[in-house]
């Protein structure tokens, strides 16, 4: 989510985005963010542009976080590739794309 987020900085992010990025129920989104918001890491307004929808928007303390979690992302990615040849991701990649289609229907 600090990723989703941060890689988002420079836009609204909207919790129906974070619910159609992540494919997860509204109550689900609400408990996730209402526990990031807990713990300081997100803030939660009214949009600007409808104000029954909710702006996410990462705070400091998670900004500092960013980095951390976008080597964590890299370092797992590089494992996976290294243990994989180039065709063998090419399958991961395509089962993947797969079932996130299929999960979307």
């Amino acid at each position: 989510m600090i990723d989703f987020l941060g890689r988002r900085s420079n836009d609204v992010v909207l919790q129906r985005d974070i619910e159609a990025e992540f494919n997860i129920q509204r109550s689900t989104a609400t408990v996730l963010l209402q526990r990031m918001e807990r713990k300081g890491f997100v803030v939660r307004q009214s949009a600007a542009s409808d104000a029954r929808q909710k702006q996410v928007i990462l705070t400091q303390k998670a900004v500092g976080l960013k980095q951390h979690v976008e080597s964590y992302i890299d370092n797992q990615q590089a494992k996976v590739e290294a243990a994989f040849s180039p065709a063998e991701m090419a399958i991961v990649n395509r089962a993947l794309k797969f079932w996130i289609e299929e999960n979307r229907k």
